[in-house]
């Protein structure tokens, strides 16, 4: 299986949910699935590059310049759908839903497959964007207990009356992954934090 990790940051921008990515990339890569990752542009970092045996593939336009530049956003949007006929996934899986999600939305066309949405935290897009990307995928998954709590209102509201009122909503709690050299802590800052 094809399986595309649609993703706001990945490496070296480390965080829980890039945490997350990398491990269930390697599950995945066990089990004999094809996994890519898409993040954001980050400068000094080039557009395609494998990291920790996972390929990487960042939009090209900076999320701060579509802001200042929204007409970049007809590019952004042009380089995303092609990545996503390049690649051809069996099943998206979009992790936040901020720029990713909103990208995914714009070029779902590209693409027939399944998605499924991992929410990790709270939803930064406006109302009528949140509702289409919601009613616009197969699955979502809450990281935790209390994201799957913090959403239960909003799940429900979407699913009343709705075509996806049969669309699972799932809560897994995902064991740590064990540290790589990419993100192993500095030997010694645990003293240093405690001196302040």
């Amino acid at each position: 299986m094809r399986i595309l990790h649609w993703n706001d940051g990945y490496y070296p921008h480390i965080g829980g949910t890039e945490l997350l990515v990398r491990s269930l990339c390697h599950v995945q890569q066990a089990a004999g699935h094809h996994v890519t990752v898409v993040g954001r542009s980050l400068p000094d970092c080039p557009a395609e590059e494998e990291i920790d045996n996972i390929p990487v593939w960042r939009r090209p336009v900076p999320e701060e310049r579509l802001i200042q530049q929204p007409g970049l956003l007809s590019q952004q949007v042009k380089a995303c759908a092609a990545f996503k006929r390049r690649f051809q996934p069996d099943v998206i899986h979009i992790h936040g839903s901020h720029m990713a999600g909103w990208l995914h939305l714009l070029t779902r066309e590209a693409v027939s497959c399944p998605t499924i949405l991992s929410l990790h935290a709270p939803i930064r897009l406006p109302a009528p964007v949140q509702r289409r990307l919601l009613m616009g995928v197969e699955a979502v998954a809450a990281v935790s207990a209390s994201m799957k709590q913090q959403f239960a209102p909003l799940l429900e509201a979407h699913r009343t009356g709705s075509s996806c009122s049969q669309r699972p909503v799932l809560s897994r709690h995902l064991p740590r992954p064990p540290p790589t050299a990419v993100h192993r802590p500095v030997p010694g800052a645990h003293r240093a934090r405690e001196r302040f």
